[in-house]
């Protein structure tokens, strides 16, 4: 039993090893690394890559959920408004902190469109805490308005405004904070429009 769990043990180290010349590959190599550029950051040969990940997409995929578990810890998710706008800062802190991982996901979620299950349950969850905060905005509207939030405070938001908009990362937090506080009058008009339509149903 000891030798198997040190068998995995050093398994799962070799698999972190991977990973960390992953993101190596990324910053020499941009979005186009290959699994060969992965074994020679790593000093082995490419076989030995595949034997821990079927696929560069397989690899990457274990890098979301490892860069998932690390932003887990950083980052309660926030149930109000206000508190997506108090937590924006420790969010954005957390990608400049880890800026090579959080630029190599955002762009294979803009060039695959897939996103991590985590993310996915995230995304879910925004819209149905603007249903309760604001019960008469149509769900429609309230989607709407949590994949536009989401799509500039998330990671790939991040990416855009620090890379293709050059801003620093304090001033990505203040174009976060500014959409957030210009979603919350917009709630506030559709909540009111909503209770106005129903009054007179």
């Amino acid at each position: 039993m000891a030798t198997q769990s040190m068998t995995e043990r050093r398994a799962q180290a070799a698999k972190e090893a991977l990973l960390d010349a992953a993101i190596e590959a990324f910053g020499d190599r941009g979005i186009g690394f290959t699994m060969q550029d992965i074994a020679d950051r790593a000093g082995v040969t490419h076989r030995t890559v595949y034997r821990y990940f079927s696929s560069r997409e397989d690899l990457i995929a274990a890098l979301a959920a490892r860069s998932e578990v690390d932003l887990d810890r950083a980052l309660r998710v926030p149930d109000t408004i206000d508190g997506l706008r108090e937590a924006l800062s420790v969010l954005f802190s957390h990608f400049e902190s880890h800026a090579e991982i959080t630029h190599l996901l955002a762009l294979n979620t803009l060039i695959t469109g897939e996103t991590t299950e985590a993310s996915a349950r995230r995304n879910e969850r925004v819209p149905r805490w603007i249903r309760a905060t604001y019960p008469h905005v149509a769900h429609d509207d309230a989607v709407a308005i949590a994949a536009l939030l989401r799509s500039t405070i998330g990671g790939v938001g991040w990416h855009v405004l620090t890379t293709v908009n050059r801003l620093s990362g304090a001033e990505a937090v203040i174009a976060g904070q500014h959409l957030i506080d210009a979603v919350m009058p917009l709630l506030g008009r559709l909540e009111e429009e909503g209770k106005s339509s129903w009054t007179q149903s």
